[in-house]
């Protein structure tokens, strides 16, 4: 029985114990590089290759392998993105800190990265598995065409057995294999004290198989092993070791479904979780204020969406919103989501029957009227959903008064005595003098009515544009004024939609004379 580990310093510490055998990159029972080499001219000039595994050359028969990466200073290391920041590989191989690694795209277009960090990640038991996550000083471009590979999920880790495998290796090889067994690794005799403990499938190759069968060699360590499902490849595993015994070589392989849920917890510090490859069907409701908002021109303001997540975890939310022409977005935020760019946050995860509260800060818009905010959620497992939550831009004090001559609170240009802010408190018309609400017989100024009560009439929507209405009392015409506090306030409907009619009873006075106004102000 021989055993050999994939790092040629892993192999240095064994040589006292276990006998080794040289190894040669990824080695196939019939080597032809017209179909088992991923990329031709590696790692000089790469290209795709149309005819890996028997593609037919055309892109629709092709998988998408752009998210096998390689160590630019060390091209044995082969490295399998699971982000647009992250990547994994096996942790007895791993690549150095601040060295760079390559994808080629699909367009033949290679993306260099460099390495930030690199973590281990640990086995049940919080010993040390052979599966790091490595994390890159910034994301792969978002219109790069390189994909981050997903993971194969299934129900119960009994279910991996008899999947078949597409290998990847160094020197840009891949084969085929069937995942023989799950179990852990490590441990006498296997290790032979080489200190590798992991959750792993094995594949074998025999005397007699296909021409594509492989086994890995010696640097292949950290390369993907990965299943087929809708022409798209899914990461199932990254090579740890062989073990030769009796004509067939066994290569070991950490099961990396198995550290998904600690990778994720990882990841999700920057807004990401791994893909499943047929993630859980989950869907997200979104709600906004039950009332539409009345926000004056101009003005900032705040709108708050509620997202909640009614089926299974939702892996890899994006959320966008998008301002209608003119209203400027200035700030997207949330607890546990990150900046994505452009009014789009994203997060990690989100679990079922889970909620949280989007929030996103508006400039003030100059253009009054109904809007509408278009927001879409998206997830692995959700399709895009998109909601719409309409807000109302009211009219302001400025827009109100544009082009008069006198365009202050107290400006009079028509000459009818009431001053522009009233105009605007009361629904008056500022350029054209008239005593009362356009088209009907409601005073503008405060009256007072045959029952000796207080009348005036005021906006609806009074507080959303920063205006107060305040009753005044004083026993002469000096400056004595008091707020009234204690009347007896009731209000019926205008003469017009936003405008109501305010009725208020004032309690009796014991001073010999009685003077009542009423104060507008406004604060916008």
């Amino acid at each position: 029985m021989k055993y050999q580990s994939h790092s040629r310093a892993a192999v240095c510490a064994v040589l006292t114990t276990l006998a080794v055998t040289p190894c040669h990159a990824l080695d196939l029972r019939v080597f032809d590089p017209v179909k088992h080499l991923r990329m031709n001219d590696f790692p000089t000039s790469p290209t795709q290759n149309p005819f890996f595994l028997n593609a037919t050359g055309a892109a629709s028969t092709r998988l998408d392998l752009s998210g096998i990466g390689w160590n630019v200073q060390d091209p044995l290391k082969q490295l399998t993105l699971v982000s647009p920041r992250h990547f994994v590989g096996a942790n007895h191989f791993r690549p150095q800190i601040g060295s760079s690694v390559r994808f080629l795209g699909t367009d033949n277009v290679a993306h260099t990265v460099t390495i930030a960090s690199i973590q281990t990640i640990p086995n049940d038991d919080l010993s040390v598995s052979d599966v790091f996550l490595g994390e890159f000083t910034t994301d792969l471009p978002a219109m790069a065409s390189v994909l981050a590979m997903p993971y194969l999920n299934l129900p119960m880790e009994g279910n991996y057995v008899g999947e078949a495998l597409v290998i990847s290796g160094q020197a840009a090889r891949g084969g085929r294999g069937t995942v023989g067994s799950v179990s852990d690794f490590g441990g006498d005799p296997i290790t032979g004290g080489v200190g590798i403990k992991t959750r792993a499938f094995t594949f074998s190759y025999g005397p007699v198989g296909t021409a594509d069968d492989c086994k890995a060699g010696a640097g292949d360590s950290g390369a993907p092993s990965f299943a087929i499902r809708s022409g798209k490849a899914a990461l199932v595993g990254t090579h740890t070791a062989i073990l030769a015994a009796l004509g067939t070589t066994t290569t070991y392989d950490t099961l990396v479904p198995h550290y998904v849920p600690r990778l994720n917890a990882r990841m999700e510090e920057i807004g990401y979780h791994m893909r499943a490859i047929t993630p859980a069907a989950t869907r997200i409701s979104a709600t906004g204020a039950g009332t539409p908002p009345k926000i004056p021109a101009g003005r900032p303001f705040l709108y708050r969406v509620t997202l909640t997540n009614g089926a299974a975890a939702a892996d890899n939310l994006v959320a966008t919103l998008s301002p209608p022409p003119g209203l400027g977005l200035t700030s997207a935020t949330a607890d546990g989501w990150l900046d994505n760019g452009a009014g789009s946050l994203r997060r990690g995860g989100l679990v079922a029957g889970g909620a949280t509260v989007l929030e996103f800060a508006f400039a003030g818009s100059l253009t009054p009227g109904g809007q509408t905010l278009a927001l879409t959620v998206k997830s692995d497992g959700s399709g895009t959903q998109e909601f719409a939550f309409p807000v109302t831009i009211l009219s302001n004090f400025s827009l109100f008064t544009a082009g008069l001559q006198d365009a202050s609170a107290t400006g009079d240009d028509d000459r009818d005595g009431i001053s522009n802010l009233q105009e605007y408190a009361c629904g008056g018309d500022p350029a054209a003098a008239s005593l009362y609400f356009p088209g009907s017989d409601v005073p503008l100024q405060m009256a007072v009515t045959d029952t000796g009560s207080l009348r005036f009439i005021r906006r609806t929507d009074a507080q959303q544009r920063g205006l107060s209405y305040q009753i005044e009392r004083s026993a002469s015409l000096a400056d004595d004024w008091r707020p009234v506090t204690d009347a007896s306030i009731t209000t019926s409907a205008g003469p017009a939609e936003g405008f109501e009619i305010v009725t208020a009873v004032l309690p009796a006075s014991s001073a010999t004379a009685d003077f009542a106004r009423l104060r507008i102000e406004l604060a916008e």
